[in-house]
């Protein structure tokens, strides 16, 4: 007998009635039993190829630093535990041939550690379907059209003053944290459009990812400047989990 759906309410991500949860983020970057990960209501569609963003994530637990959180820890070893199985040389295969050696001024920070590489292009789409959902939780509304979503990692290449000056005031906004470190999230809503935001999430308190959600215009677009007013959310010790 097949499983009955239940609805949720209205998907997170487009206007189809909702009848799964998707977790945001994947619950699997998370220690086993971490009770209520954040989660929002989602169609089939929408969730679809969620067991792969799940599997994917996990490989953040393996950059050097992450061990310092017992998430990390814990989802290294089943992470480790899984690629080693028969049925997972596709995996295994994928995950060494990301591996190489740390470069000796690595080696000074973190003596026996490795380098992996991980794919950009997954990262982003993990990252936006993660401002979509936390959107819409702490909104209760999609995200509508004439808005894209921009990310990268801070600090690294050329980047306009003004995000180079949001990613230090960001910094200042209270932070959502959840499990030991394994996931933090900071974002600010610029307060005459709330639809334009900035975001920054932190996976094990080593890899940072910033965001914006932007106004597109003809010719150009348009991001919050954190140094004009803004709001934020809620406390995060007021946000009611489910």
């Amino acid at each position: 007998m097949s499983k009955m759906k239940i609805e949720l309410g209205e998907c997170a991500y487009c206007p189809n009635p909702a009848v799964e949860e998707d977790h945001v983020p994947p619950k699997t970057i998370f220690a086993k039993g971490m009770p209520h990960p954040p989660w929002v209501p989602a169609c089939v569609a929408c969730n679809r190829g969620a067991s792969k963003d799940d599997e994917y994530m996990q490989r953040f637990a393996m950059l050097c630093g992450a061990e310092a959180c017992k998430d990390a820890q814990d989802v290294e070893e089943r992470f480790m535990r899984a690629i080693d199985r028969e049925e997972a040389k596709g995996l295994r295969k994928n995950v060494l041939d990301s591996l190489s050696p740390l470069t000796p001024e690595q080696e000074v920070r973190f003596p026996g550690g490795i380098n992996i590489s991980l794919e950009g292009d997954r990262i982003t789409n993990i990252v936006k379907k993660i401002v979509l959902g936390w959107f819409f939780k702490l909104k209760q509304k999609r995200m509508p059209p004439g808005y894209e979503i921009m990310t990268y990692q801070p600090g690294v290449g050329n980047r306009a003053a003004v995000l180079i000056s949001n990613e230090e005031l960001i910094e200042k906004v209270p932070g959502f944290c959840f499990g030991d470190d394994a996931f933090t999230f900071r974002v600010a809503f610029q307060r005459d459009d709330e639809f334009l935001t900035c975001w920054c999430m932190e996976f094990y308190k080593v890899f940072k990812v910033m965001a914006y959600t932007c106004r597109m215009g003809k010719d150009d677009f348009q991001v919050l400047d954190l140094q004009k007013p803004y709001s934020i959310p809620v406390h995060p010790s007021e946000l009611e989990q489910d």
